[in-house]
C-alpha cells in the first residue's frame, strides 16, 4: 500500500476539487492505496511524513503564485521530483511555464487516455465516481459541496478564440448517463441537495431531450424537493450548467424542456454586442418557460476573434456598456 497526498493550493475557491476527488477514488478502490487530502499545507501531525506520490491540482492561471507555492511544498514531501504530479486547468493551458517554474512537466488536459499517470487503469479517472470523504480532511469550507458534481456531455465545439475549452475538453461527447454515478453516490456518500453539471454546451447534443429525462429521472424535475439529514426541514432542489447555457442553440424546444427541470439559475452569456438578438432571444425563452432567475456571462475586452462560425469585431467600452445595460 503506498500512501498518496492529494493537494488543493490554497486559493479561495467554491467548488471543490473534482478532479482529485477522482484520483482519490482511483487509488483508494482500483489501487488499494492510503490517501489523504489537504487545502494548502498538512496539518502539523503529518509534518515528517514522506509520501510515495503527491498529486497537486490547478485551477485558474491568475492564482498562479499560490499553485506554485503548493508545487514547491510537494516537493519538501517527497524523495524526488518523479514523484510528484502536477494537473488542472492552469497546468494544461501553461505547462511550459510551469516547468520553467517548477522542473515539473505536467499532465494535460482530462485523464481519459491510458498512460497519462502511468498506471494501469488510469484511462477511466475521468469517468469514475468522485469521493466525497476527502472534503472531511481540511477545514475549508467550500462554499458549494452538497451536490452532485457531473458531466453529462464533454467539450463545446464552438472553438471561440477567447475560450480554453477547446485545449482543456477538446473533442465533443454528446452524452454520458448521470444515473448510474448518483446512484453509486447516494449509496456510498448518501443523497446530495443539488445537481452542479459540469457540461460546456449541453445544449449543442443531439441527445439532450434524454439529457433532461435523466435529470428528472434522478430527481431534479420542477419544484423538486430535499430532506436535509441534519435538520429534518425539506427544502427545494435545483440544477445548475455551471458552464452555461449557449443562446445560439436555445430553441423553443429545448427551453421548454429546460422548463421541466429545478434549473437554478440558467447561466447565459453575453459575449459580443454582435449576440444580441440571439441573447435577447435566448432570456425571453426562458421567461415563457418559467425560467426567471439568471446569471449572465459577459466577457469584456477581447480582440476580435472567430467562433460560433462568425468573425467577430474588437469589443469596445460602448459595446461593454451597452450589454450590461
Amino acid at each position: 500500500m503506498r500512501k498518496i497526498l492529494l493537494i488543493e493550493p490554497k486559493y479561495k475557491n467554491k467548488y471543490p476539487p473534482l478532479g482529485l476527488m477522482k484520483i482519490a477514488s482511483f487509488h483508494r478502490e482500483k489501487m488499494h492505496d492510503y490517501v489523504r487530502f489537504t487545502k494548502g499545507k498538512l496539518p502539523p501531525a503529518f509534518a515528517n511524513t514522506k509520501w510515495d506520490h503527491v498529486y497537486v491540482t490547478s485551477l485558474f492561471t491568475f492564482e498562479w503564485a499560490a499553485t506554485i507555492e503548493a508545487i514547491e511544498y510537494a516537493k519538501t514531501l517527497v524523495d524526488s521530483i518523479d514523484q510528484i504530479t502536477v494537473g488542472g486547468i492552469a497546468a494544461t493551458m501553461l505547462p511550459e511555464q510551469i516547468f520553467e517554474e517548477t522542473g515539473i512537466n505536467p499532465v494535460r488536459g482530462l485523464l481519459n487516455e491510458p498512460g497519462k499517470l502511468n498506471l494501469p487503469g488510469d484511462e477511466c479517472i475521468d469517468q469514475i465516481v468522485p469521493d466525497y470523504s476527502i472534503l472531511d480532511e481540511t477545514d475549508y469550507k467550500y462554499p458549494f459541496r452538497d451536490a452532485y458534481f457531473l458531466s453529462a456531455t464533454k467539450g463545446c465545439g464552438n472553438k471561440c478564440g477567447f475560450c480554453a475549452v477547446q485545449t482543456l475538453e477538446p473533442t465533443f461527447i454528446p452524452y454520458i448517463d448521470i444515473k448510474e454515478k448518483i446512484k453509486k453516490i447516494d449509496a456510498k456518500y448518501g443523497p446530495k441537495k443539488d445537481l452542479l453539471l459540469m457540461d460546456n454546451n449541453v445544449l449543442r447534443s443531439p441527445k439532450f431531450n434524454q439529457i433532461i429525462d435523466d435529470i428528472i429521472a434522478a430527481g431534479f424535475g420542477k419544484g423538486a424537493t430535499y430532506v436535509n439529514p441534519k435538520t429534518g426541514k425539506t427544502v427545494r432542489r435545483y440544477v445548475d450548467f455551471n458552464q452555461g447555457l449557449d443562446a445560439m442553440f436555445l430553441t423553443e424546444a429545448k427551453a421548454r424542456r429546460l422548463g421541466e427541470i429545478a434549473l437554478r439559475p440558467a447561466r447565459i452569456a453575453f459575449d459580443h454586442i454582435e449576440d444580441r438578438e440571439t441573447y435577447e432571444r435566448a432570456l425571453r425563452l426562458c421567461a415563457k418557460y418559467g425560467i426567471t432567475e439568471l446569471s449572465n456571462y459577459v466577457l469584456y475586452n477581447s480582440e476580435d476573434f472567430g467562433g460560433k462560425g462568425h468573425q467577430y469585431a474588437a469589443d469596445t467600452p460602448a459595446d461593454l456598456y451597452n450589454r450590461m445595460r
